[in-house]
């Protein structure tokens, strides 16, 4: 496991070869590949680097592969919902969470057909743990405003346990089997939840307005959390490593100040082998963008995600969302309203890094 200390004691060799590092260029992206008719789409990446790809079109939830950039898989419908999510078990066999509230899972043959799961209201969100547990979390209309649920085999085995109010976040999972999960009131919360043990005490982060993701560095089992300021006044990131919170750095003002509506910026992030996190987000005028965070904390400049233009994000809730595999280097965003797009980011650190080390942890409330 490494040691976060030891990632932050950068020496003056290693920042001058970050320093040397020349700005992400349109060049370096990978091709774009149009997947078809589709919208709100989300990527994982499996162990091979193939990737498994979830989008809605015309209420219903569609399912497809591609091995990146030429071969396209064949089209599987897996039923009625919006707002879907996919992550991948050990045997890169994918689940998927959509609509309010329903789960299906590749049974090696095909999707299973949906299980409801519940009444809920929007932004369903999971990820798997080491035993291949599935965690589901959901916003409500009813208090509890923001649920988890267990699942193993397709049984529900855990919940729904309150565990936060308002509007859901995200879940990711550490290396201990622990959900690492965000929520948001008027302020982004980070909460956590055990099979056996429930959930934590939630911790007031600071002041977000509706979106919020969160990634598990499995190296260090260090948390990177992403969301949009509140009013829009761009993108907040920061990071708990050794049991303390860094304080939040504000990304991409340009590109997110004056936007319509705050929700329609959505940043997602993942983390690849390396420990480079990717952000994907929509900036104004639903334009897509991504940034990188060095294993030192420090986030790049901001890249348009399309620079030959003539694509868009889908606008509120439907943000482009990023996948990375933890076994490998780089991330992948899928994005796009009308038409399903995808593109490979290039591994690295993100160009010139800051020149100050980065914030002190700083001192936050926890609500119990």
């Amino acid at each position: 496991m490494v040691d976060r200390s030891a990632l932050r004691l950068v020496s003056l060799a290693a920042v001058a070869a970050l320093a040397a590092l020349a700005p992400v260029l349109a060049q370096d992206l990978g091709p774009r590949v149009s997947m078809g008719p589709g919208n709100d789409p989300d990527v994982a990446v499996d162990s091979t680097g193939r990737l498994h790809l979830v989008y809605e079109r015309g209420g219903s939830t569609y399912y497809r592969t591609l091995d990146y950039p030429e071969t396209v898989g064949d089209e599987v419908l897996i039923g009625a919902g919006g707002d879907p999510q996919v992550a991948l078990d050990s045997r890169d066999e994918p689940h998927v969470a959509m609509g309010a509230l329903e789960y299906a899972r590749w049974n090696g043959a095909g999707f299973t057909a949906p299980l409801h799961l519940m009444d809920a209201w929007r932004k369903p969100r999971l990820a798997i743990d080491s035993q291949d547990r599935v965690h589901v979390t959901v916003s409500r209309l009813d208090a509890p405003r923001v649920v988890l649920l267990v699942l193993a085999n397709g049984v529900v085995i855990a919940g729904p346990d309150p565990v936060g109010d308002d509007n859901n976040g995200a879940v990711d999972v550490d290396g201990a089997d622990t959900a690492q999960l965000t929520w948001r009131a008027s302020s982004v919360y980070h909460n956590t939840y055990t099979v056996g043990g429930g959930a934590g005490g939630s911790t007031e982060l600071h002041r977000s307005s509706d979106f919020s993701w969160i990634a598990v560095d499995l190296r260090d089992d260090s948390l990177h959390v992403v969301n949009t300021v509140a009013w829009g006044e761009g993108i907040h990131y920061r990071y708990r490593a050794g049991g303390a919170w860094s304080d939040r750095q504000t990304v991409a003002l340009d590109e997110v100040t004056g936007v319509d509506d705050p929700d329609n910026v959505g940043p997602t992030i993942d983390v690849d082998r390396d420990g480079i996190k990717y952000v994907a987000f929509a900036g104004r005028g639903r334009v897509p963008y991504w940034f990188r965070v060095d294993t030192a904390g420090r986030p790049s400049g901001v890249f348009l995600l399309d620079p030959d233009g003539g694509s868009l994000s889908g606008g509120k809730y439907r943000n482009p969302n990023v996948g990375a595999h933890p076994g490998r280097a780089g991330a992948y965003v899928a994005w796009g309203s009308g038409t399903v797009y995808v593109r490979s980011l290039p591994a690295g650190a993100g160009g010139p890094p800051a020149t100050d080390p980065p914030p002190a942890p700083a001192r936050l409330r926890i609500r119990n």
